[in-house]
C-alpha cells in the first residue's frame, strides 16, 4: 500500500488534479470503487494530510499529522492494527 504521507506536498505540482473550491488538490485513492465510493487525500503541507469522502466534497475533512498517517498505514500493511 502506498503511504499518503510519502506523496508530494502539493498535488498540483505533481499533476494529481486541479485545486478544488477549498484550494486543495484532492486525489482519489487508487483503491476506489467504480461507483465512486472512496477516500480523497490532499497534502496542503509536508506535515499535514487531509482526508474526505469523495461523495460529500463539501462535508467534513479529517486532518492528521503526516507521521501519524505513516504509522497507521504501516500498521495496516503489517497487519498489526
Amino acid at each position: 500500500m502506498r503511504n499518503p504521507a510519502d506523496s508530494a506536498v502539493d498535488g498540483r505540482a505533481q499533476g494529481h488534479g486541479a485545486p478544488s473550491r477549498d484550494g486543495f488538490a484532492w486525489r482519489k485513492s487508487s483503491y476506489s470503487l467504480p461507483e465512486g465510493s472512496c477516500v480523497e487525500i490532499a497534502r496542503p503541507s509536508r506535515g499535514r494530510v487531509l482526508f474526505r469522502d469523495s461523495k460529500v466534497v463539501g462535508g467534513p475533512v479529517l486532518e492528521a499529522a503526516a507521521p501519524a498517517v505513516e504509522l497507521f498505514t504501516d500498521a495496516l500493511v503489517q497487519g498489526t492494527l
